[in-house]
Parts: structure tokens; C-alpha cells; sequence
């Protein structure tokens, strides 16, 4: 590489950057006492309107909600690990990639073969969906000569299975990268027949597909129990996940949770799709593109930064009277160049060249990564109490080029006169700016396994 390549280097800077950020991502089958001792609960979902969706930037979902409630009964941090297909779920779990799935699995007999599941946390109707104006389907012998489309490893397809040529209907095989609102949207545009859907998924949907029905049931049971699942090798975890469930179940916080989720949608409105499959993040995906190429970063890193300081709203004012989507002071707008720090465009460009400006004042033998973490510290608190952290931690004998544990250790203990008396930023409450850089680092680990 050429010295003067800068777009190479901010390419290749902005690989590394996402390959230290997320290369905590380890295999690890520990039970509860030690995910305890790791401070972080993995749970593995799939990404749709249901289980775990961006909003706004926001992380939501039914599944999610429930895992991160229980993450913060166990006074954990949630780690949100995406499957890629539903298929590789089982799997994933198994060689320890997360911890416990939570997607709105379906309790089956196969599966219990694999799996240790919880106490069911919903209880769902799995129907036939076709769109308004099919033939009447009111009994199972009416689907002869129709097609059903599912994905095979989905608990449906073993239902359906035993069923197809006693019934005279051909059983097609759907992607398994497909989720239920694909094959709903199959259905509705008329590319596939028929498929079958949890109740939950259908009422999430129903709203927005007014054109779709749904006049069967799979089976003759009342319902089919959703639940977390664990290894069998975790009977800790599974056991706090059981009284977790039990005390939730049907109160009030979980009513609220699923009226909001299911009963109506008009919190989530018909604009959002999903991120892994729009490679959207928000509105101002663009610019925040344009400008992180500019400067050497990773677009996604640079859009947790903003959905941290403003939940992406160029028009967000602090009481300290930063402006815009960066939150970038007046003050220091003027300096970079900036006066309508509203202005999603000016906004954006300022508070990228200021996160450049502060990873440039931090020594090149410093790696990347580390650079971006001190970086983002500064950004929030002011850059001469990082350099004094990191004087504080050489003098501790902590790595003054390594944030978590070292410098990030050394920055809580500015709240301790007895370190911060000789430092020349002084006194520091700073417990706000090491979970700054937490935060930002969880969320950009999250927009990195949504959006390529």
C-alpha cells in the first residue's frame, strides 16, 4: 500500500476497526454461574418483525424484549447474536455461539432430541394462510391438489410431512433464509399459494396485508407452546429462565409487551423493513456513508455513534446545547467549519471530521481500534481527561494503549480524589463516557451482524 493511498488506508482502517470491534465473538457452552463472571448473556434470534427488528435504530421485538428483561434480572449485559438462517439456530447453540435462542421456537419432539427448552413464555395457533378470494379452506381435505410452502426445518414442516399425501397437497420447501413475512408477502403477491404461519406472526402482519386470510388451523390443538431454549448442558441457565417466565408470564409488563407487539402495530409502522434485508440502518444512511468514507470509518460504526448521541434526530438539542445528529456543540461547529449543525448533512460532516480529528491526535502506534475507543471517550467527555487516563493508567501499571480493562479502569478511578488530585483535568465523575464507548461498541456490533 502506497503511503499515499488515503483511500486505501480508510478502507483498510475501517476493516480493522470492525474485525477488533467484534472479535470478542467466541465459542463458550459455560452455564449460568460463569456467563455471570463473563458479565455478558448472549441470546441468538433471527431478525424480523417479531423476534428482534431495528426501529428507528432502536432495538425491538418480542423475543428480544423478554431476553433483555431477563438479562437485567441476572444483572447481565445483552449480547444479540443473529442467525443467519433458522436451520444453523440448533446448531450455533450447540457449539456454544450464544448462549440461548430466543425466536419464537416452537417446542417439538425433534427438537427436544437437541435442546433443553423452558417453560413456554407464549402460546400461539400455527394457521394456513392464503390471500382473500382463494378456494374455500375450512378442512384439511380441501388442500388437495394445492400447494403449502414452508421452510423445511421449520416445525411445520414436520406437521405437514405425514399429512401431504394423505391429504393429496404438495408440501414445497421455502429458503431457509426466508422468514415468515417473506413467505406472507409470497402469498399475498401471488408467487406461492399457500403457507403456514404462527398466530403471532399473522396479527403482526395482518394489519399490513389486509388481503391476506388465514381459515385454518394446522391441527386440532388449541395452541403450541413458544419457549427459550438452552443446552442441556446449562440446567442453571434453563432454571432461571423457568423462574424468570414463571414471575412475567401474563402480568402486566408482559400484556403491555404483547398488545404492543401483536395487538397493534402502530408503534411499528408499515415503513420499517427489515435491516439485514434493506441494508438500512435510517434515513440518513447515505450521508453518514459518504462522510465515513471520507474520513477512514465504518459507516455502521459512525451510525451507532448517532443513534447514541441523538437516536438519529438532526433536530435533538442537550440540555448543554449540543445540536444535530452528532451532537456537536455550537462552539466547536464553528471551529470545524459548521453553522447549521441541524442541517442532517452539516451535522453529520462535523461530528465525523471531530471523531477524525480526535483519532489522529492519538499516536499511529496505537492500534486502530484502540484509537477509535479513546476517540470516542474524548467525544464525550473531552479529550485531555482520556490523555490523563491514560497517564493514570502507565502509573498504575495498566496498558496505556488499551482501552477495556487498562485505560477504561483508569477513567472510573478519576472519581477518586486520591488519583484524580494530580491529574490536570481534575475530578471526573466518568462512569458516563466508559458506557459510552460501551454502548456504541454493543450497537455497532448489532448494525454489523444486521447490515453488510
Amino acid at each position: 500500500m502506497r503511503p499515499d493511498d488515503a483511500t486505501l488506508r480508510s478502507k483498510l482502517d475501517a476493516f480493522l476497526i470492525e474485525r477488533a470491534f467484534t472479535a470478542g465473538v467466541t465459542n463458550d457452552q459455560r452455564d449460568l454461574p460463569d456467563i455471570k463472571k463473563r458479565g455478558t448473556l448472549r441470546v441468538l434470534t433471527r431478525n424480523n418483525a417479531v423476534s428482534f427488528l431495528l426501529y428507528r435504530g432502536n432495538r425491538d421485538g418480542f423475543d428480544y424484549e423478554l431476553a433483555k428483561g431477563f438479562a437485567k434480572s441476572q444483572g447481565l449485559m445483552l449480547e444479540v447474536v443473529v442467525a443467519p438462517t433458522y436451520d444453523s439456530m440448533l446448531q450455533m447453540l450447540e457449539r456454544g455461539t450464544a448462549d440461548f435462542i430466543a425466536a419464537s421456537l416452537t417446542v417439538t419432539p425433534e427438537r427436544e432430541q437437541r435442546v433443553a427448552f423452558t417453560r413456554p413464555y407464549l402460546k400461539v395457533t400455527e394457521l394456513f394462510v392464503q390471500k382473500k378470494g382463494s378456494p374455500a379452506l375450512t378442512s384439511l381435505e380441501q388442500l388437495r391438489g394445492r400447494t403449502v410452502t414452508v421452510r423445511p426445518s421449520s416445525s411445520y414442516a414436520e406437521k405437514l410431512k405425514p399429512l401431504a399425501p394423505r391429504y393429496g397437497f404438495t408440501l414445497a420447501a421455502a429458503d431457509e433464509r426466508d422468514e415468515v413475512e417473506d413467505l406472507l408477502a409470497d402469498v399475498d403477491d401471488g408467487v406461492i399459494e399457500l403457507t403456514v404461519a404462527d398466530s403471532h406472526f399473522f396479527d403482526a402482519e395482518a394489519m399490513f396485508r389486509p388481503t391476506l386470510e388465514a381459515p385454518l388451523a394446522l391441527s386440532a390443538s388449541d395452541s403450541v407452546p413458544i419457549a427459550f431454549a438452552t443446552r442441556k448442558t446449562n440446567p442453571k441457565l434453563q432454571a432461571a429462565l423457568d423462574a424468570f417466565v414463571a414471575r412475567v408470564y401474563r402480568g402486566t409488563e408482559y400484556n403491555m409487551l404483547k398488545k404492543r407487539c401483536f395487538g397493534s402495530r402502530a408503534t411499528i409502522t408499515q415503513g420499517h423493513e427489515r435491516a439485514s434485508k434493506t441494508g438500512s440502518l435510517s434515513q440518513y444512511d447515505a450521508v453518514i456513508r459518504q462522510y465515513s468514507d471520507r474520513y477512514g470509518f465504518d459507516w455502521r460504526l459512525m451510525s451507532a455513534q448517532a443513534w447514541r448521541e441523538s437516536r438519529f434526530d438532526p433536530r435533538a438539542r442537550s440540555g448543554a446545547g449540543a445540536i444535530g445528529l452528532f451532537q456537536v456543540l455550537p462552539s466547536t461547529g464553528r471551529d470545524l467549519g459548521f453553522t447549521r449543525l441541524t442541517d442532517p448533512d452539516q451535522g453529520t460532516h462535523a461530528g465525523i471530521k471531530y471523531m477524525s480529528q480526535l483519532v489522529q491526535r492519538v499516536e499511529p502506534s496505537v492500534p486502530i481500534d484502540e484509537r477509535v475507543r479513546f476517540a470516542l471517550a474524548g467525544y464525550n467527555a473531552g479529550f485531555t481527561r482520556v490523555q490523563d487516563a491514560r497517564k493514570l493508567a502507565a502509573s498504575l501499571k495498566l496498558d496505556p494503549d488499551v482501552w477495556a480493562g487498562n485505560v477504561e479502569k483508569a477513567m472510573l478511578l478519576m472519581a477518586r480524589p486520591r488519583y484524580s488530585k494530580n491529574l490536570r483535568s481534575g475530578f471526573c465523575r466518568c462512569q458516563e463516557p466508559v458506557d459510552y464507548v460501551r454502548i456504541i461498541e454493543n450497537k455497532y456490533e448489532s448494525f454489523v451482524q444486521l447490515v453488510k
